[in-house]
């Protein structure tokens, strides 16, 4: 699979959690997180965030196989999410509840072990949601 189309379908996994505020939160899932910050950190970012065909290709299909809601019963619109920027952190509860499970993939030896705390993990989310938020403002979607 293109590293990029790994990036996007990750980010997009991401932007749902946090539109839902972590309902439904499976196990291991803060490794979709995780794996964020690994493709950032090895030099991909730019390659996925310039891959626009891709991201357009990834939300058609999500938009098309995998309709979620979000917290106020709105459908989450992939598209759109990709053009106006993810959002890749979460809040309230919903952070509670992914530092829990990032605790629990560390506990069980599931990350390497100078894997970094789960605040570093959000602050490095944060600045790539940052980068993704002004790629898209560039590209100038709606």
């Amino acid at each position: 699979m293109d590293i990029s189309r790994i990036f996007l379908e990750k980010a997009t996994a991401a932007h749902v959690y946090c539109a839902q505020g972590g309902a439904g939160l499976s196990d291991r899932f803060s490794r979709h997180f995780h794996d964020l910050v690994r493709l950032e950190e090895a030099g991909h970012l730019a390659i996925a965030l310039a891959a626009r065909n891709i991201a357009e290709a990834v939300a058609i299909h999500k938009n098309s196989f995998f309709a979620e809601k979000d917290t106020a019963g709105n459908r989450i619109d992939y598209l759109a999410a990709v053009h106006r920027g993810l959002t890749l952190i979460p809040e309230g509860n919903a952070l509670d509840a992914l530092r829990g499970d990032y605790q629990r993939m560390l506990e069980d030896g599931l990350l390497l072990e100078d894997a970094e705390s789960f605040d570093l993990l959000m602050d490095k989310c944060k600045k790539i949601q940052g980068q993704v938020k002004r790629s898209s403002a560039i590209e100038g979607k709606p």
